[in-house]
């Protein structure tokens, strides 16, 4: 075992499909233990964290943090620890996977609402991507490079009247090339020349929602749609 691992655990791929994971964009202080630490990402059913402390796996540990003048607290379980860097005065960094193993209701509900933020705060920044997209479409410049989704269309010069619809079945997406605008109950529709980057995140995003949130999501497809078919 290399000396930067502590009982280091590979990434399950199931475990990330069935927990995902939102990446914190600045840094929230965290109390892990009785060390002081920082959040790098959280779903609904754990964390990571950078701490100064070490954490063996397995162990319980007491976390905490402050959010928008609420506070979260919950015990967790030590998935796996490792060494992620040497500070500069001789100390240790140390990167760990938590699992909840006591919420309560009360620290759910915060939890809830931590993560939809996030969740919002990324839709809009993606959705403001895609507009960036549709808005370069309706001003091609004659030596701009093809992107990637475009490459792949059925034809070498797609139109703003060309989408991929992407559905999501039985765990599984499906995207098809097509001439209809009309946002699918089951995932969304948005122009063809969208970059492939942005389709994937937005496919992520989708499946983290709930019900509430993947009509938003349709709602605000829908809007880049028109606002790209109307610019034409």
């Amino acid at each position: 075992m290399s000396a930067l691992e502590i009982d280091a655990l590979p990434e399950n791929p199931a475990d990330r499909r069935r927990e995902p994971r939102l990446r914190l964009t600045s840094a929230v202080p965290a109390r892990i233990g009785r060390g002081e630490g920082s959040l790098v990402d959280l779903s609904l059913h754990g964390m990571r964290v950078r701490h100064s402390t070490p954490a063996g796996r397995g162990t319980r540990v007491r976390v905490s943090f402050e959010w928008r003048g609420e506070r979260f607290a919950a015990t967790a379980e030590v998935l796996a620890s490792r060494v992620a860097a040497l500070t500069a005065d001789g100390g240790t960094l140390f990167e760990s996977r938590l699992r909840f193993v006591d919420l309560t209701a009360d620290a759910h509900e915060v939890l809830d609402r931590v993560l939809g933020t996030i969740r919002n705060r990324d839709l809009r920044r993606w959705v403001a991507n895609l507009r960036g997209w549709t808005d370069e479409e309706t001003t091609p410049h004659a030596n701009a490079p093809l992107r990637d989704a475009r490459a792949a269309a059925p034809s070498a010069t797609p139109s703003l009247s060309a989408f991929l619809r992407c559905r999501f079945r039985d765990g599984r997406w499906e995207k098809q090339w097509t001439r209809d605008a009309t946002q699918p109950l089951n995932g969304f529709v948005l122009p063809a020349s969208v970059d492939t980057g942005e389709i994937a995140r937005l496919c992520s995003t989708y499946e983290q929602m709930d019900a509430d949130g993947r009509h938003l999501l349709r709602l605000m497809a829908a809007a880049v749609v028109k606002e790209g078919v109307a610019g034409v």
